[in-house]
């Protein structure tokens, strides 16, 4: 394999957890909208904590990408 195909590879692969992180937020707003909804005040405090997870991810995965 060349540099030139490592390079490509890695980017591919970036590309594709970018996805999957983007995936993962849109999951977890949806979950939040629905905890929402309900009157559980600790599923909500858990599905923001875990939106929060989500969108670190995602901030990691951009930040891979730029790189």
């Amino acid at each position: 394999m060349t540099m030139g195909d490592e390079a490509a590879q890695q980017r591919k692969e970036s590309e594709q957890r970018l996805l999957k992180a983007e995936h993962e937020v849109l999951g977890r707003e949806n979950d939040l909208k629905d905890a929402l909804r309900g009157d559980d005040p600790e599923a909500i405090t858990r599905f923001r904590e875990r939106l929060g997870e989500a969108r670190r991810g995602l901030r990691n995965a951009r930040g891979a990408l730029e790189r």
